[in-house]
């Protein structure tokens, strides 16, 4: 967490830094990373390479899963991640 954070800019850092510390980061769909979002996408305005886009939307989706995952091993000491596909 503590190298992804190094190449996020600042202010989604900030905004993530502001997300209250309860169980609504478990579930991205109570809309709690949501001011992230629209701060990755304001500034995603402002970068004109495409790979540079990419790379920042890859940072903070993988930030915002080890954020998930960092919460719930504090809160119960395991945590079972299930993606697809």
């Amino acid at each position: 967490m503590s190298e992804l954070k190094k190449e996020i800019n600042d202010e989604i850092i900030e905004e993530f830094d502001k997300i209250p510390q309860d169980d609504n980061i478990l579930d991205a769909f109570t809309g709690v990373f949501d001011n992230s979002l629209k701060l990755l996408n304001s500034l995603n305005k402002e970068i004109q390479e495409k790979q540079e886009k990419k790379k920042l939307e890859t940072l903070v989706a993988r930030y915002t899963l080890g954020y998930q995952i960092e919460y719930c091993l504090r809160k119960n000491e395991t945590c079972n991640v299930s993606c697809e596909f």
